[in-house]
């Protein structure tokens, strides 16, 4: 299920998204769309993953909702809204992926939307977790990183179950997370790049506060990986 906030004090501006968004999910289902009148409501409101956001508010305006949901680590998807360019530099962050000028045009919001779409569906991909007496399906996004466990390894998650075991070695875990964010740091560390707080020179803090060595051999290789998902998601 795609959620989707539209933010916006204007009346006619929300019922045009509205309609932008019904259009452009015409023969999806799984989606449901948010109506916003204030970025207060936004704030108080549970998050959604995509956010049309207006720029230009009466109480707090969007610059200052982008950074309150950045401040508190929300992954939501903003593509601001505005009748100005001059404060767009002010509007870039992190979550930001781009900006629709009104009056809006459905085939600027279509382009825009669907790069958003295709970084969501890349972002929660699944997989299937093999262990001894269980088999289970979880996101990508969910792994935090996963460890040799003699021949096989051990995948360390947010969910509540925290550590999964599967009977596959590294290589074939490797192989399967290869391009989706997951780089190693040693010869018996996988981690998701999603979850890294802070580089050093010799190992990665995790936000779950765990610290992991980066090897010698691996760590041009790591540095180079980690500062392309920098670029790309420091938008």
């Amino acid at each position: 299920m795609i959620t989707i906030g539209i933010c916006d004090d204007e009346q006619k501006s929300r019922e045009i998204l509205l309609s932008f968004c019904r259009q452009l999910f015409v023969d999806k289902e799984n989606y449901e769309i948010k109506e916003f009148v204030s970025g207060e409501e936004v704030l108080k409101s549970e998050k959604t993953d995509i956010l049309l956001l207006d720029i230009e508010m009466c109480g707090i305006d969007g610059i200052v909702v982008k950074d309150e949901l950045q401040n508190q680590g929300e992954e939501v998807d903003i593509l601001f809204i505005t009748n100005y360019s001059e404060r767009m530099q002010e509007a870039y962050g992190k979550n930001v992926f781009g900006f629709l000028h009104k009056p809006l045009q459905y085939l600027e919001f279509q382009k825009e939307m669907q790069k958003i779409i295709k970084d969501l569906e890349a972002r929660y991909k699944s997989v299937l977790i093999r262990g001894i007496d269980r088999y289970r399906t979880i996101y990508m996004r969910d792994i935090v990183y996963i460890k040799v466990y003699g021949k096989y390894v051990k995948v360390h998650t947010v969910l509540e179950d925290n550590v999964f075991f599967d009977d596959r070695n590294m290589k074939d875990w490797e192989k399967r997370l290869k391009n989706s964010g997951f780089v190693m740091t040693h010869q018996s560390y996988l981690v998701n790049l999603f979850w890294i707080e802070k580089v050093g020179k010799e190992s990665v803090l995790l936000k779950n506060g765990e610290v992991i060595n980066i090897s010698r051999r691996k760590k041009n290789i790591f540095m180079e990986e980690y500062m392309k998902y920098v670029l790309k998601y420091a938008r």
